[in-house]
């Protein structure tokens, strides 16, 4: 169970790593929609943040 936890904590942390360019590089077009996608990145990047967190803990807690 803790290589399970290990693993889905990385690809939590990639996921999260994925949306960065998201964040810097969508808003070149900008519009009426540029700041609600560059909210939608940062907020995305915090959830998978937090899971790959949480995950990592439970793993080395156990």
């Amino acid at each position: 169970m803790k290589v399970i936890k290990i693993v889905f904590g990385i690809l939590a942390a990639l996921w999260a790593i994925a949306l960065f360019p998201k964040l810097f590089g969508g808003n070149s077009q900008g519009g009426d929609l540029a700041f609600s996608h560059s909210m939608g990145s940062v907020v995305g990047i915090l959830i998978a943040s937090a899971i790959s967190v949480a995950l990592f803990r439970s793993a080395l807690k156990s």
